[in-house]
């Protein structure tokens, strides 16, 4: 299974990022959301996606991001255990509705190829 990993510090867009996950058409993912300290808490934007897509949430008391942004991601990435395969999804970018499905409709042009698969991002202003 895909693990959709959300280094969270920013609630500015947060909602529209989680609604992009609700929106997949393949929930074959789940997604570990750390919590750098944050100032905002983002749990009653994580009420609304209850039962919509799996999800595991984290929040970490020490802020890294401001010191290593690495070590936060690191941290989160830690969250998801030994799950094979790693999407990092910033607090601030959200995916098409068909990225996941995409994915997995593409997994046997990678798989045993490759360790990493970039995606290509485009700006919204």
């Amino acid at each position: 299974m895909l693990a959709i990993i959300i280094p969270y510090y920013k609630i500015d867009f947060f909602e529209e990022v989680l609604q992009s996950l609700a929106n997949q058409t393949d929930k074959r993912f789940k997604v570990y959301i750390g919590d750098d300290a944050s100032p905002d808490s983002p749990e009653e934007i994580l009420k609304k996606f209850h039962g919509k897509f799996d999800f595991v949430y984290k929040r970490f008391e020490k802020n890294l991001g401001s010191v290593s942004l690495t070590k936060q991601w690191e941290r989160c990435i830690k969250l998801s255990e030994d799950q094979e395969w790693l999407m990092i999804l910033g607090d601030d970018d959200f995916l098409g509705d068909t990225v996941v499905e995409l994915w997995y409709e593409n997994f046997d042009l990678f798989y045993k190829k490759a360790n990493l698969v970039r995606f290509a991002s485009k700006m919204i202003i």
